[in-house]
């Protein structure tokens, strides 16, 4: 991800992302927090999620099997809105 609200700060922050199936740009649906060592993060069990593409603007529709769990290096912006609030 090139967006410039995040910040890189050297941790394996995990992910819940989608994949936008028209271009591949990722979308970040949930930060579950720094890795913890855990070897399974939970992604819930509500679908689907509707969301729009940053890169490209395509919406569509998104199910849980969508969904890969991923480490960045960075934590997400303040602003950062994820797809479901349960753990």
């Amino acid at each position: 991800m090139s967006d410039p609200r995040f910040q890189a700060d050297g941790k394996r922050h995990m992910y819940a992302m989608a994949f936008c199936k028209s271009c591949q740009r990722a979308i970040p649906a949930k930060y579950f927090g720094i890795d913890d060592g855990r070897p399974i993060w939970m992604i819930a069990d509500a679908d689907p999620w509707t969301a729009p593409c940053g890169a490209c603007g395509a919406v569509h529709d998104y199910y849980r099997e969508d969904l890969k769990t991923v480490a960045l290096g960075f934590s997400p912006p303040p602003i950062f809105t994820p797809w479901w609030d349960s753990p």
